[in-house]
């Protein structure tokens, strides 16, 4: 029968007392079987029952009651423990409605028809193949869905579709430049050779080594082609300059300012290769490497081909 706040009986004292006996028995072969680090707490246990065993030898009237009220107490805090649990086992999923507000003005159109859902991708999206395959699902369970991811992809790497006319563009231009400044269509082509050369040979190092080709790649080709050019017209206007148009001077004179513009801009773009993002590896790789090849092709090749174009007449001497 359920219990009551009312005063234990002798009897049921009887049966406490009987019960700590039993426990006290059980506490004298735990010294035998416990490390001995844990004999003072054992010994703290046992004088504590020992109190309560002579208190329950000549029990008060207030003993009785407290400890009747006592145990009353922790029969109705487990029969409310139960009965949560109880309660919980029978739950229903959770729909909707049982949301909090705020959650619900988040995900949940006033309406109630449609449900905001946030994707997010495991690989980079700075890789036009992964944002492509995570376009393709989302297409696949909904036409509309918006995010910074289907704006890059939009503003990037669509835009990336005029990348070779925007190149040609570019080209052309200092083509014309450099053909405005040099008054020779020889000097102008000389010009160009380190940046080709550049060109030729970090596209076949990316294409062996597998380099990854991320949006951010495409930010290392203007640095390349801007240093590139820079490197040919600073040889050729000072071999233009020197005495009889002398290679040997010309290099001299301007391999030592080239090759410090370009040791500083690989160091501080070099950087990048030492961080964790891949597009960011590749960034530096890139840089780095265009901007070193350059350099040599300016002091190595580019000289060659002026001593050669002089030979062969294709340039003034």
């Amino acid at each position: 029968s359920p219990l009551s706040p009312h005063p234990l009986t002798p009897s049921q004292l009887q049966r406490i007392q009987k019960e700590l006996n039993k426990f006290q028995n059980i506490l004298t072969f735990l010294p035998q079987l416990l490390p001995t680090e844990y004999k003072p707490q054992l010994i703290s246990i046992q004088n504590k029952l020992a109190k309560c065993q002579n208190i329950l030898k000549n029990p008060s009237p207030s003993l009785a009651k407290n400890l009747g009220y006592f145990q009353f107490v922790i029969y109705q805090n487990i029969q409310q423990a139960l009965h949560q649990l109880s309660t919980l086992s029978r739950l229903r999923p959770i729909g909707p409605q049982q949301l909090p507000r705020s959650i619900q003005d988040q995900f949940i159109s006033h309406s109630k028809r449609y449900f905001a859902v946030y994707a997010y991708p495991r690989k980079s999206v700075l890789n036009r193949e992964n944002i492509e395959e995570v376009l393709k699902a989302m297409r696949n369970t909904t036409e509309k869905s918006t995010g910074l991811m289907i704006m890059v992809y939009h503003f990037i790497y669509i835009g990336l579709q005029d990348f070779p006319l925007v190149t040609a563009v570019v080209i052309l231009t200092v083509l014309i430049l450099l053909l405005i400044d040099f008054q020779s269509l020889g000097y102008t082509l000389l010009a160009l050779l380190p940046i080709g050369f550049a060109a030729v040979i970090a596209l076949g190092i990316v294409g062996a080594t597998g380099l990854v080709v991320s949006v951010l790649t495409f930010v290392a080709f203007p640095l390349i082609f801007g240093i590139g050019i820079d490197d040919g017209v600073h040889v050729i206007h000072r071999f233009r300059e020197t005495a009889q148009k002398n290679v040997a001077k010309a290099i001299a004179q301007t391999g030592k300012s080239i090759f410090f513009t370009s040791l500083t801009t690989m160091a501080s773009f070099g950087v990048l290769i030492l961080t964790e993002h891949h597009g960011f590896i590749g960034m530096g790789v890139l840089i780095t490497l265009g901007i070193g090849l350059c350099f040599i092709a300016s002091v190595s090749v580019l000289p060659a081909m002026l001593v050669i174009a002089q030979r062969w007449g294709w340039i003034q001497r």
